[in-house]
């Protein structure tokens, strides 16, 4: 437990260290992370409700306004999800903004600290969820500090953005299932799951996936105890698309990005970012060449380390499998706003990242917890 706990700290110091140097070496103000730019129609409220708030130039704007809209108004009742683009798909992803008005304490003037906050709670759950995981597939305890070496994980943090919070959720939820928690647990990070990003609800359909593959193998029925666990995982998606049905009531609209580019037919998505990428070679600016000439091997490193796991993931040994393989669909599928640019080519697939990782460490892993036989000197 010690090593989890150790794995959890060094997170949550690398994602301080990443907000630390992304600033140029001075801790910034927590508004300066939720990245609204002074030409964003929120920025004006932004300002009434705590004038020091640190807005952004025009090239500053960035997806944690989003969720700091949301966590202003939470049901779209009142005036910030009118200051928002794509306001009716950005409140289909609502927990995030949720739960930093619920650590705030309502006090909106403080959101900010609790947007980062949730950034570094979810970077610390995540290596200590990840840290467990691995004990119980017979692992060093020292796997979780894998999280720590996320380049997608700590930019998120510095941005404040869903992906540390959502990936410890995903982890969280996996270790609850192998480690036959409560229905009860499991439904209630299921629902946070399902609610944090709409992609998550693939490690639902992944561990159902799975569960089916593995009943069919050994040709046995579900008992009552199963069937329990099977519709705790299930209130997840079915939370989300009453949600989805309220926020169309609202929005008058389904949750779906206007951006062309987002998500493309496999894999004429990545053809087109190569393209991109070549194109920004030769566009003239500095920072497009630098752009243009490193997104290329970037993707190939990641297509070669999603394909080696989809290798390893054949057998189908434990969820983690059937959940890489559902990742690796959703990877493929992606477009080239998406994998042409640092902002998204880290962040994006990060949970895709992780997944793949454990897949290829924990290979050949017996799936039985070391904690419920022998005890592991290395974990305590």
């Amino acid at each position: 437990m010690r090593v989890s706990l150790a794995c959890a700290l060094i997170a949550m110091l690398a994602g301080v260290a990443s907000i630390w140097a992304a600033n140029d070496a001075s801790w910034p103000d927590a508004s300066t992370l939720v990245k609204v730019a002074f030409s964003d129609p929120i920025a004006p409220l932004a300002l009434s409700i705590d004038p020091a708030f640190d807005l952004g130039g025009g090239q500053e704007h960035y997806d944690g306004l989003y969720y700091y809209a949301i966590a202003l108004d939470p049901f779209a009742l009142g005036q910030a999800h009118e200051l928002i683009d794509m306001a009716g798909y950005r409140y289909g992803r609502p927990m995030h903004g949720w739960l930093a008005s619920v650590v705030s304490l309502g006090d909106q003037a403080r959101l900010p600290e609790a947007l980062l906050a949730l950034s570094l709670i979810g970077l610390a759950l995540g290596a200590f969820g990840a840290s467990r995981l691995c004990v119980h597939f017979g692992r060093t305890a020292w796997g979780g500090i894998v999280i720590a070496m996320s380049p997608g994980l700590l930019f998120a943090t510095t941005v404040s953005t869903t992906e540390t919070m959502g990936t410890a959720l995903a982890i969280g939820l996996v270790l609850a299932w192998v480690r036959r928690w409560s229905p009860w647990a499991i439904a209630l990070i299921a629902i946070m799951l399902s609610l944090y990003r709409e992609q998550l609800v693939l490690v639902i359909i992944g561990i159902l996936l799975f569960e089916v593959i593995d009943r069919i193998r050994r040709r046995s029925r579900p008992g009552g105890e199963q069937i329990r666990r099977t519709a705790a995982l299930l209130a997840g998606p079915v939370a989300l698309a009453a949600w989805l049905v309220y926020a169309h009531a609202q929005f008058r609209t389904w949750p779906t990005p206007d951006d062309p580019g987002n998500l493309s037919v496999p894999p004429l998505g990545w053809i087109e970012s190569f393209r991109v990428a070549y194109g920004s070679q030769n566009a003239g600016s500095l920072v497009d060449q630098q752009i243009g000439s490193t997104a290329p091997p970037y993707l190939i490193a990641l297509a070669v380390l999603l394909l080696a796991a989809l290798w390893a993931a054949r057998k189908v040994r434990s969820p983690l499998d059937t959940i890489l393989i559902l990742q690796v669909i959703l990877m493929a599928s992606l477009g080239w706003r998406t994998l042409a640019f640092p902002h998204e080519m880290y962040r994006i697939p990060s949970l895709a990242i992780l997944a793949a990782l454990a897949v290829l460490l924990l290979a050949g892993a017996s799936g039985v917890s070391r904690e419920s036989s022998s005890p592991d000197p290395a974990s305590r």
